[in-house]
């Protein structure tokens, strides 16, 4: 990195800079809200209902999003050397989204529809990635949290109505699977558009290493190591379940025989309503209070979900489960995104979040497979109590870094 880049990534940036990042970010997060009911609940149903996919095929649909973070760490340094802005690559690969999801739509066999659904998060998950970058750039410290909480607003509010609209497609007949793929990818070109816009520096000004270097990082810094460690156990409980919620629901062994839209309703809706209601709550959280204590409440969130849901008969039942699910992501998701920003020296925001979202990666490209696993002996439930059982564990790591971070900071 530059000097200059250097100095850019301390200083504030102009108001001018802020407004243009928050208008444009406000479209990308809506975008990515339809997307995400995607990846995360639709992809898995088509696999299971039309196609009739195996034990074996499923996994790889929901470890797409793994795959891409992990992936992030290689791919961050050839984007460096590319001629392009850092924001342009990211609409560059948010594109190559769509383009998956158009070619997915005209598979044949299911083979070729989850090489492609696999694929198309791992286009969207590199833009993810430079994200970070971008809004530590372009926000001021104090104000990165309540921002991005309003992206994460309309992400939450689109993604309600892409999935009252994927839901009725469906259950009005299967075959309408590929309109639903359509439609997507032309949101996700929307997002391009607004990835573009977004005021950014070159991409050689990304401050990245070779994937050997990015992990010395993680020697160097104890506290950033014991995070790590914390939420990667807090990562695996949590993602070897998120494809399970749509196996759940959908498989008719388990007996809960629901429509697709009620299907919608729980595992999209549902979670949006709450994911809105809490976002704000806690992105004035992150910005104001103890960063682990914030961690600490959506760890016990995850917890809440994953105890009720996957023991739930009932409808009522499910949509507590998914409401505490809904909770967990809007902090979460905020969490995800920025917490890096609380941790690393503000010249290498870059850098420590390419080892965290490529660890995130691995957790949530591994994850989905023992989740199948563990099922493929025991009953949900069963499933459910050791993912619980990983999650208090995080918790339990996470709490003896609370006063060591506030000085961390500061």
């Amino acid at each position: 990195m530059s000097a200059s880049a250097s100095a850019a990534a301390t200083a504030d940036p102009t108001p001018e800079v802020t407004r243009k990042t928050f208008r444009w970010d406000l479209v990308r997060g809506a975008c990515h809200g339809v997307l995400e009911s995607v990846w995360q609940a639709f992809a898995l149903v088509i696999a299971i209902r039309y196609f009739h996919a195996s034990e074996t095929l499923k996994p790889f649909i929901a470890a797409g999003w793994g795959i891409g973070l992990l992936s992030a760490f290689f791919v961050m340094p050839l984007v460096a050397r590319m001629p392009v802005r850092q924001a342009t690559a990211a609409a560059i690969f948010c594109a190559g989204g769509s383009v998956c999801l158009v070619g997915a739509s005209f598979m044949p066999t299911i083979v070729g529809y989850v090489v492609l659904m696999l694929l198309f998060p791992v286009f969207v998950a590199q833009a993810a990635t430079m994200l970070t970058q971008l809004l530590a750039n372009n926000y001021p410290s104090q104000q990165r949290g309540k921002r991005l909480a309003a992206a994460n607003l309309l992400l939450a509010s689109s993604s309600i109505g892409a999935a009252t609209l994927f839901g009725w497609l469906l259950d009005a007949d299967l075959e309408n699977y590929r309109i639903l793929l359509w439609i997507a990818a032309g949101v996700g070109l929307v997002g391009s558009f607004a990835f573009w816009h977004i005021p950014s520096a070159p991409a050689k000004d990304l401050t990245v290493r070779n994937p050997l270097q990015h992990l010395q990082l993680i020697r160097e810094d104890k506290t950033f190591r014991q995070m790590l460690i914390a939420w990667k156990l807090l990562g695996v409980g949590n993602l070897m379940m998120l494809p399970l919620r749509a196996e759940y629901l959908a498989n008719p062994q388990y007996g809960l025989q629901l429509s697709n839209t009620e299907i919608s309703l729980l595992l999209v809706t549902n979670v949006a309503v709450f994911r809105i209601l809490s976002t704000f709550v806690w992105g004035y959280l992150f910005d104001r209070f103890n960063l682990i204590y914030t961690r600490v409440a959506v760890n016990l969130c995850f917890f809440v979900y994953i105890a009720v849901f996957f023991n739930a008969r009932e409808m009522w039942q499910l949509a507590i489960g998914t409401a505490f699910l809904g909770m967990a992501f809007g902090g979460g998701g905020i969490l995800w995104q920025i917490w890096v920003t609380k941790v690393a020296p503000p010249p290498l925001v870059g850098a420590y979040m390419s080892i965290h979202g490529g660890l995130t990666g691995v957790r949530a490209a591994l994850a989905p497979f023992l989740g199948y696993a563990i099922l493929s002996y025991a009953q949900p439930s069963v499933t459910a109590w050791f993912s619980c059982l990983l999650i208090g564990t995080s918790t339990c790591m996470f709490l003896p870094l609370r006063h060591v971070l506030p000085e961390r900071v500061q």
